[in-house]
């Protein structure tokens, strides 16, 4: 009898430790299933968060894109506006050494009258 008694025991222990293996399982499986949940929220924002990064790292590249070329062709007007001016200023120059050219054989000649002027007083 006590030899039964103390088996009805084991086994009442046994089933025991059995109910509440099978009830922390239960939770363990709670857990898994919440995190999981959790686990594809975030990869949905992460995704959203990625598609909108993309989105403004397109726009921002754009943006400077443009306003790089905006100022190329500005830049480049400008310059053409100096090589304009300068182009203008190397004709000018030009023309006036010829008319300087033109002025210094007269004036030599005169220089020389002035000389030979001076010596014969």
């Amino acid at each position: 009898e006590t030899g039964a008694r103390d088996a009805a025991e084991k086994d009442k222990q046994a089933a025991s430790g059995a109910s509440a293996i099978r009830q922390e399982l239960t939770r363990a499986k709670m857990d898994l299933a919440e995190a999981r949940s959790s686990l594809a929220e975030v990869q949905h924002k992460n995704q959203d968060t990625q598609a909108n990064f993309k989105t403004k790292l397109r726009t921002l590249t754009t943006q400077l894109t443009t306003t790089l070329h905006q100022k190329q062709s500005a830049a480049l007007k400008g310059r053409g506006g100096a090589t304009a001016q300068l182009t203008q200023l190397r004709i000018r120059n030009a023309s006036l050494r010829t008319q300087l050219q033109q002025h210094r054989g007269p004036l030599a000649e005169t220089q020389g009258e002035l000389e030979k002027l001076v010596e014969s007083l």
